[in-house]
């Protein structure tokens, strides 16, 4: 069924597109956390961060489908 994820896994196995956070600065941020923690940083004197890195993937090209074609719900606004 197409339908947008947050991770890039369900569009390997079919999903239509996702649109979420970066696994991979994910893994690097829980090191850097690990990191901090384990040379004597309290857990809770470490910041909450939230992923700037986000990654859009979609199945479009591979469907035949392109932007023209594309609700305009999920078109790229212009911006000013």
């Amino acid at each position: 069924m197409p339908a947008a994820y947050t991770q890039r896994g369900y569009v390997a196995a079919g999903g239509l597109m996702s649109y979420g956070t970066d696994q991979l600065d994910m893994c690097r941020q829980v090191g850097v956390y690990t990191g901090r923690i384990l040379n004597g940083v309290r857990p809770t004197d470490l910041p909450v961060l939230q992923s700037t890195n986000l990654s859009l993937s979609s199945t479009f090209k591979q469907r035949g489908l392109s932007a023209s074609k594309c609700p305009q719900a999920c078109s790229p606004s212009p911006t000013s």
